[in-house]
């Protein structure tokens, strides 16, 4: 038997189609194919058929609500990062040069932090 338990849905089938093939005694082969925003399944016998219970095909598809996608949060994550990266650089060139300005001008950064509050 294959089985992809990755949905809730494909281990309720594969307890549902075991119960009707153990009442057979017929072996069989379950495939189930679980995306993103559904679940097919089948069963068949060892030649490939599709078995049927109580006159009914086993196999179908159980479709949910389609997935978000994370596009949108991550576009903010990444603009988030860039402007963290550009503050980290301009604290190491802050750092870097803040003896030679604080020589000729000794309020020049403290006017730029003051400049970066007010806009």
């Amino acid at each position: 038997m294959i089985l992809d338990a990755t949905h809730p849905y494909a281990a309720e089938v594969t307890v549902n189609i075991r119960t009707a093939c153990e009442k057979t005694q017929i072996p069989y082969y379950l495939g189930i194919d679980a995306g993103s925003s559904s679940v097919g399944w089948a069963v068949t016998d060892t030649m490939y058929h599709v078995l049927k219970t109580k006159g009914k095909a086993m196999w179908g598809v159980r479709l949910f609500p389609d997935a978000s996608t994370a596009a949108e949060r991550r576009t903010h994550r990444a603009a988030r990062r860039r402007l963290q990266r550009r503050k980290q650089r301009l604290d190491i060139l802050e750092m870097l040069f803040a003896p030679a300005l604080n020589e000729k001008d000794p309020q020049f950064l403290a006017r730029m932090h003051e400049r970066k509050i007010k806009v």
